[in-house]
């Protein structure tokens, strides 16, 4: 190993056995010297690293100071994982919570995350925010989105260990995802309660309904339905709210309800469009809560969602497992699927009477007078009474 100078004082370059090369600098301040093999291997970068070392020693710091790293924050996670999940179908809503959380947590460090801060959190965008409070589902969507995030910077190895999530029990996890209170929004859809509706629906929009209670699929990705996706006598959807395409078959009536493929369409136009060639999803939501309403309807509480659940009930009491309504339907989790789906007490009951009991005497039956009076008879010689003679 040899050193050799350059043209540029103080700096040098180390020569070693192996063919390979190191810069490095020599800084002389207060009577001491100091040399270093630079970080950066380059004539510049050795220059570069030599001047701050000059400015350490000047301030009064140590040659070899290096100021801490700022501590990654939430804002910093969020942001870069939503900019992951650019091009998904849930990106605006994925925004709106980055918006929410951002707003409270800001530039807190991720190590400093709590359950505390978690609990204010939910306090304030449920109670004290100025916008609309949240319910609970729609808090602990942001939580989860939050979650991911945490995931995803550990996964880009911004942060090491755990985060805060990883370090849950299972009775925590109940304390930052609270349960959701039951709403009236999990009734079934009886027909007549679906044709009510649908009876005051431009006709644009009347096949989607069908096609949303026929396959069991969300609002977006029948009015995002683009030529491409239908393939043979199903659907291809690419563009779903994981991010996974999936394949959804269809029966000869759900087929029926797509309209007939322009000669000229491409593979990137939308199924449904309007009477003048327009974009039918900006105006479904409006047509749908005006058609609830009207005259001859009165069913405020139906939401276009319910389609999806109904659906689902309706596939399962057809004799599908859950397990195939989750492939179908596109949820992450078994659970979600019993979430979604509706437990009717009346099918318990007939399901109940079809249970045949084995033959035999082994019903509770009242007792008859003879047998109360040989119990009594016996309870009292147990006692040590006897009965006198007759006569």
């Amino acid at each position: 190993m040899k050193l050799s100078e350059t043209n540029t004082p103080g700096i040098w370059v180390r020569h070693y056995q192996s063919g390979r090369s190191r810069f490095g600098y020599t800084v002389v301040y207060g009577g001491r010297t100091y040399r270093r093999v630079s970080r950066i291997n380059t004539l510049r970068g050795a220059a570069a690293e030599r001047n701050k070392a000059l400015e350490r020693l000047a301030s009064g710091q140590p040659v070899d100071f290096r100021p801490e790293a700022r501590p990654y924050s939430i804002t910093e996670a969020v942001t870069a994982y939503l900019e992951a999940c650019n091009g998904l179908r849930s990106y605006p809503t994925m925004k709106l919570h980055k918006r929410d959380i951002v707003e409270f947590f800001g530039d807190l460090p991720v190590a400093s995350l709590s359950q505390v801060a978690i609990a204010g959190f939910r306090r304030h965008r449920s109670e004290k925010s100025k916008r609309k409070p949240l319910s609970v589902a729609t808090v602990n969507r942001a939580l989860s989105f939050l979650r991911a995030g945490l995931n995803h910077a550990k996964g880009e190895r911004k942060i090491t260990g755990e985060h805060y999530f990883d370090r849950l029990s299972k009775a925590d996890r109940k304390k930052v995802f609270l349960e959701e209170a039951p709403s009236a929004g999990l009734r079934r859809v009886s027909d007549a309660n679906f044709n009510a509706v649908v009876a005051h629906l431009p006709p644009p929009y009347r096949p989607i309904a069908g096609l949303l209670l026929a396959t069991a699929t969300r609002k977006g990705e029948i009015l995002g339905l683009q030529w491409g996706e239908v393939r043979g006598r199903g659907l291809y959807l690419r563009r779903t709210k994981s991010g996974k395409p999936r394949s959804v078959p269809l029966s000869s009536e759900a087929f029926a309800l797509l309209p007939k493929r322009p000669k000229d369409a491409a593979d990137d136009e939308l199924v449904f469009r309007g009477r003048d060639g327009g974009d039918l999803r900006n105006n479904f939501d409006r047509a749908w809560r005006a058609a609830r309403g009207a005259e001859g309807a009165d069913l405020p509480w139906f939401r276009v969602h319910d389609l999806r659940h109904e659906a689902a009930a309706r596939f399962l009491e057809a004799g599908g497992t859950p397990r195939e309504l989750q492939v179908l339907g596109g949820w992450s989790s078994l659970e979600l699927v019993e979430r979604y789906t509706k437990v009717d007490q009346e099918r318990i009951m007939a399901t109940l009477a079809k249970i045949a009991l084995p033959v035999g005497e082994y019903a509770v039956t009242a007792p008859t007078a003879k047998a109360k009076r040989r119990r009594a008879a016996k309870a009292l010689s147990l006692r040590g009474y006897v009965a006198p003679p007759a006569g």
